[in-house]
């Protein structure tokens, strides 16, 4: 009965991290939204290609978007940088808080509209960019997550102290956990074999030299996932 009790527990308060995880996201999704139709970002992409010849048109350009790109950076405290890769392939980036490795928006450009990618230090929203009213591609924009932000919200659900929480997306990699240091690697057992699309929990698993029940969380809307032990 008590192990009953405490399952039902910690399903409530997974279910309230996760909810303030599946807001933050979508908070972010929506500024790339709204990046995608900022009446400047799409004048200064359709317009790029004609000023190639002119140094200082261009420049001011450069600049126009860069501090677009810088305000809705300091939109969201969990936004760390933002990089428009255009067509053209010029590039612009507005950097909130330095990073290492830097930003790359080319590692993670693939042919779909918007998606989530996780690398070694990065986390990062990628959503294509239309020119309105023809829905012609103006190239891509990348928002980069400040992976600590979502380990806080995360953090709350850890009560012994003595485990580990993770935030993973839905290969199993990790986006969010006490270290910075693994995000991006992949789960490593016994949390990869408890790892699946449906919540569930997995009682006496051995870590180390102790046992501990492994929580699987059910997918928040983009398919992350919460593992606690």
């Amino acid at each position: 009965i008590l192990a009953v009790k405490t399952n039902d527990y910690l399903k409530n308060l997974a279910s309230v991290t996760l909810s303030k995880i599946d807001s933050t996201v979508t908070d972010i999704e929506n500024v790339a939204f709204y990046i995608n139709g900022n009446d400047t970002i799409q004048t200064s992409l359709k317009s790029e290609q004609e000023l190639s010849d002119d140094r200082l048109a261009y420049y001011r350009l450069h600049s126009n978007i860069r501090e677009i790109l810088s305000s809705y950076a300091l939109l969201r405290q969990e936004i760390n940088a933002i990089s428009i890769r255009s067509d053209s392939g010029r590039e612009y980036t507005y950097t909130k808080i330095r990073i290492s490795p830097p930003l790359d928006i080319r590692e993670y450009i693939r042919s779909e509209n918007q998606y989530w990618e996780v690398s070694k230090g990065h986390i990062v929203l990628m959503k294509k960019l239309y020119g309105f009213p023809y829905k012609d591609s103006l190239g891509y924009v990348a928002l980069d997550v400040n992976e600590k932000s979502l380990y806080d919200i995360i953090s709350d659900i850890d009560l012994s102290q003595t485990g580990n929480v993770f935030l993973v997306n839905e290969e199993g990699r990790i986006l969010a956990a006490s270290s910075r240091s693994l995000t991006g690697e992949l789960l490593e057992e016994p949390y990869i074999s408890c790892f699946g699309e449906k919540e569930a929990f997995y009682r006496d698993v051995k870590i180390g030299d102790q046992y501990y029940s492994i929580y699987n969380s059910a997918a928040i809307s983009n398919g992350w996932h919460m593992m606690r032990s």
